[in-house]
This record gives structure tokens, sequence and C-alpha cells, in this order.
């Protein structure tokens, strides 16, 4: 028997209000979670966050969108997970992935890919400092590229596609 299209996946649009709010509050737990890293970090979350980086570039090179998700994702929550409040970095992970269908378009986009691998190489840079505030808001500054994106096209929306839950 073969089974229909798209069953299991839904077209949803995000009004422009629900993207900020729920930006709003990934941006703050984004912020508070950047802030509680003690600086300098380990060098071993150093390294592994210049693994994870190394990942996400050639996932990037072969235009691999789910690799490309992914490997942010898990460059995103390793940094996170050193600020030492795994509640926090849940909830963290929640908003990462409600907002998945906002930032997803931006895995495809050359001009957001080549910024977020400079954010990310700036970010493991921050790690060696003491700057606590610059890396929070260069954690914050990083979302706005997909953020804004999306708000852009509000006004003449695309399709966005979800799993049901």
């Amino acid at each position: 028997m073969l089974g229909e299209k798209n069953i299991g996946a839904t077209v949803r649009f995000y009004s422009s209000d629900e993207v900020r709010q729920s930006y709003e509050v990934r941006e703050m737990l984004t912020r508070q979670a950047a802030l509680m890293i003690k600086l300098p970090a380990p060098a071993e979350l150093i390294e592994q966050l210049i693994g994870l980086q190394r990942e996400y570039c050639a996932k990037a090179e072969a235009q691999d969108l789910r690799g490309i998700h992914e490997a942010n994702d898990a460059f995103h929550l390793a940094l996170f997970s050193a600020n030492g409040n795994p509640y926090l970095v849940r909830s963290l992970q929640d908003y990462m992935n409600l907002t998945l269908p906002m930032r997803a378009k931006n895995l495809a986009d050359k001009d957001g890919l080549s910024l977020s691998r400079r954010q990310h190489d700036i970010t493991i840079e921050l790690l060696r400092g003491r700057d606590n505030w610059a890396l929070a808001q260069l954690c914050v500054e990083h979302m706005q590229y997909s953020k804004s994106d999306y708000l852009g096209r509000v006004g003449r929306p695309e399709p966005v596609v979800t799993a049901n839950r």
C-alpha cells in the first residue's frame, strides 16, 4: 500500500509577533547561559568546539542541510553546557527546536553560513579570554540573521514545514 505524501507534516506560517516573542525568550536564555560560562574556558571544551566547528564547516561545504543543522546545534549545546546548569541548557534547547522552522531556510544560505562560521570561530576565541559580556553579546547576535530573514519574509510568507507532535 502506498502511503500518502507529507503525512505527519504540516505547513505553518509564524506571525511576526510569534517570531519576535519566541526569539525574545531564546535571546534571554542564550545571554544568561553565555554569562554563566567560566572564562577562560577549559582546554577540553575549546578542543571539543574546534572539532564540532570542523564538522559544521565540512557539512556546509558538502551542502548537507541536515548535517549543517545537527552540527550547528551540537556546537551550541556543547558551548552552553559549559554553564553548569542543565535546566537552563534544556530550556535553551527547547527554544532552539521551537525556532528551527524559522531558521531552517538559512541552512542553505551561503552568506548566512559564512557569517555563522565566522561567529563560531570568534566564539571559540572569546572562550580563551575573560569577557563574558562580549561572548554573550556575540551569542545573541549570532541568531539575528535568521530572525531578520524570517521577519523579512513574513510579508510574503513561504510555507514552513514542521513535524506534527
